[in-house]
C-alpha cells in the first residue's frame, strides 16, 4: 500500500501578490522542502473504507428510484414515499362522478447510471401515516400494500431531454403513469374525507414507489417540488382535479444497501448511506517534531478520483469532517472561511481541501483524535460513487522562526 505525505517549506516574501500563502512557491529551493513517504517506512497515515450510517432523507430536494450493482462498491436500491395533498379544501366531485383517467406525473431532475435499459416500478398505498415535521432516515421501512390490481409500469427513462416550445426550453421531461385505480378511490372518497388535508390523509396516507425488478441499470432523480409533479384526475368528460406532491407534502427517500461486502480492498465514497473513507494519522509525535517552532500558513490535502466515467461519474464534490473516539463527526473549522476557501470540488480528477486550521489544532494538541472522514456531499439526493486513489498528499506551507 502506498501513501505519500509531503511537507513543503516555503518562505513568505513581501510582494503585491493577491495570495500571500503561496508566495515564493515557484522559487523555493529543494533543500528547503521536506518529503516524508510511506515508501520510507514512515507510513504517516492509513486509509480505510467504512460503511456509512443511514442518512436523513425526509423532504429531500429530489426523489430517487432505481437500482444498480457495483463491482467496487455496495449494490443499492432506491425508492421513495410521498403524501398526496388536496389542492383545495371542501372538494365535491358531485353526484356519481365518472372517471375518465388519472395520471401521476413526475418531473425528471437528473439520473445516475445507464438509462438505455428499461426500468420497472411498482406503486403501492402506504399503510402508515408519514408526517412533514418528523425526521426519517434512509434505512427506515414503511409498510405499504398493493392496490387490488397491482400497479406496475415499465418505461425507458428519458431524464436528459427537455421540453421545447417555440425553440425555447420550457421544462424537463415528465414521466406520466396511468393510475386509474387511485383516481377511482379518490372519486369514491366522499365529501367527509375531502374536507381538508388532515381528513384526506387519514383516508389516503400516501404512495410508495419502488423498483419492481432486479434490472441493474440506473437511478432516476425526480423533482417532486416542481409544479408539474402531481396526480391529476380527469372526470365527467371535461373536469379535472390535481393532488399535489410538492409544497408541504411529506416525502421520504428509502435506500436498501448491500450489507455483506468486504471493504478491505475498496477505497472510496458511496452516497445513499454506502461508504466513507477514513484517514488516520499514525505518528503525530513525528509530525509535531517536524513542525516545531513553525507557523502553518497553509495545509492542503488532495484526494484523487479514479475510474470516473460518464455512466458512473464521481461526486461533483465531497466533504471532509473530523471524527472523535466516540465516532461523532464534526465540521472542520476551515469550512467557516467559506466553501471556496475550504474546497472539495472535483477539478482535474482531484478533491483538494484547505485544512490549515485543523492541522494547526492537531499539531498543538487541541484534538486528542486524529481521524478525518471523506464523505459524500448531498448523499441523500444522489447516487454517485467515487473511487479514491491510495496515494493521498498533504502539502504544508509554513514559516520558521
Amino acid at each position: 500500500m502506498k501513501y505519500i505525505f509531503l511537507f513543503s517549506l516555503f518562505s513568505i516574501i513581501v510582494a503585491s501578490c493577491t495570495d500571500p500563502q503561496v508566495i515564493g512557491l515557484e522559487v523555493q529551493p529543494e533543500s528547503d522542502k521536506i518529503s516524508i513517504s510511506s515508501l520510507d517506512e514512515s507510513n504517516p497515515f492509513s486509509l480505510a473504507t467504512k460503511s456509512a450510517d443511514s442518512v436523513r432523507t425526509d423532504e429531500p430536494l429530489v426523489a430517487l428510484i432505481g437500482n444498480y450493482e457495483s463491482s467496487n462498491f455496495k449494490d443499492v436500491s432506491a425508492s421513495f414515499s410521498t403524501q398526496l395533498l388536496l389542492s383545495q379544501n371542501a372538494v365535491d366531485f358531485g353526484a356519481s362522478p365518472v372517471l375518465d383517467s388519472a395520471i401521476l406525473s413526475l418531473v425528471y431532475s437528473s439520473y445516475y447510471g445507464d438509462t438505455s435499459i428499461e426500468m420497472g416500478i411498482k406503486i403501492e398505498q402506504l399503510d402508515e401515516s408519514i408526517y412533514y415535521d418528523s425526521s426519517y432516515y434512509s434505512n427506515e421501512v414503511l409498510t405499504a400494500s398493493p392496490f387490488s390490481t397491482p400497479l406496475e409500469y415499465s418505461f425507458l427513462p428519458r431524464p436528459n431531454t427537455s421540453v421545447i416550445a417555440d425553440g425555447d426550453t420550457v421544462g424537463q421531461t415528465v414521466l406520466k403513469i396511468s393510475v386509474d385505480q387511485i383516481g377511482q378511490i379518490i372519486l369514491d372518497a366522499g365529501t367527509d374525507n375531502l374536507v381538508d388535508n388532515p381528513a384526506f390523509l387519514s383516508f389516503f396516507k400516501g404512495l410508495k414507489i419502488s423498483p419492481s425488478d432486479n434490472v441493474t441499470s440506473s437511478i432516476l432523480y425526480f423533482n417532486l417540488k416542481d409544479a408539474g409533479s402531481k396526480l391529476t384526475i380527469h372526470y365527467n368528460d371535461n373536469l379535472s382535479y390535481d393532488l399535489l406532491i410538492g409544497s408541504s407534502a411529506a416525502r421520504i427517500n428509502h435506500f436498501e444497501i448491500e450489507e455483506n461486502v468486504d471493504l478491505d480492498n475498496i477505497y472510496g465514497v458511496q452516497s445513499m448511506g454506502g461508504t466513507e473513507l477514513h484517514l488516520t494519522f499514525n505518528n503525530l509525535s513525528s509530525l509535531r517534531q517536524e513542525l516545531e517552532n513553525k507557523v502553518i500558513n497553509q495545509a492542503l490535502i488532495s484526494f484523487s478520483a479514479e475510474n470516473n466515467t460518464d455512466l458512473n461519474p464521481s461526486h461533483p464534490s465531497l466533504s471532509l469532517v473530523r471524527m472523535d473516539s466516540t465516532g461523532t463527526t464534526y465540521f472542520l473549522a476551515d469550512i467557516l472561511e467559506g466553501q471556496a476557501h475550504f474546497g472539495g470540488v472535483l477539478e482535474d480528477n482531484q478533491y483538494v481541501f484547505n485544512i490549515s486550521k485543523y492541522m494547526l489544532d492537531l499539531i498543538n494538541g487541541t484534538y486528542t483524535d486524529s481521524t478525518l472522514v471523506l464523505v459524500s456531499a448531498g448523499e441523500a439526493v444522489n447516487a454517485n460513487r467515487t473511487e479514491i486513489s491510495q496515494d493521498v498528499d498533504i502539502n504544508i506551507i509554513y514559516t520558521e522562526f
